[in-house]
């Protein structure tokens, strides 16, 4: 991910509303509560394998005192895979962490991506369907 707008929004709007199939037996919705919880916990892996890219990332979550908060990563990384957030929209906290996820890649240089594919599509009995919201975004574009 590039960190190009237009990549973004189609990310945020991904990981906030799910994934749509349309299958033979009709349309078919997987809401963002897998995809979301798939991304954090494969973002907390990259920052265990990772000392550069976590703190980067981690600098990124300030406090009110303008201070590092770590304790604020990961109620904001709770929140996210929860799908919850009762000081705003959860539209927002899922664009704040993939701004700030490609924001530290790019600091520390880190090459490693979020693999998301698996929700590209989905197999069932008559067939294997495309998911079409990721149509837009290439594979190697998905995080």
């Amino acid at each position: 991910m590039s960190g190009d707008e237009d990549e973004l929004e189609q990310m945020a709007q991904i990981l906030t509303e799910g994934v749509v199939y349309k299958t033979n037996e009709g349309t078919k919705q997987l809401n963002g509560d897998k995809i979301r919880f798939s991304f954090v916990q494969q973002l907390r892996k990259l920052m265990r394998e990772n000392s550069d890219f976590k703190k980067d990332f981690t600098d990124l979550f300030r406090s009110s005192t303008g201070k590092v908060s770590v304790s604020l990563r990961e109620s904001t990384l709770t929140d996210l895979s929860k799908g919850r957030d009762n000081k705003r929209p959860l539209m927002e906290t899922v664009r704040e962490i993939l701004e700030k996820y490609v924001s530290a890649k790019k600091k520390s240089k880190y090459n490693d991506t979020i693999n998301l594919s698996k929700f590209v599509e989905v197999e069932q009995q008559d067939g294997i369907y495309q998911a079409e919201n990721f149509q837009k975004l290439r594979k190697e574009d998905l995080v």
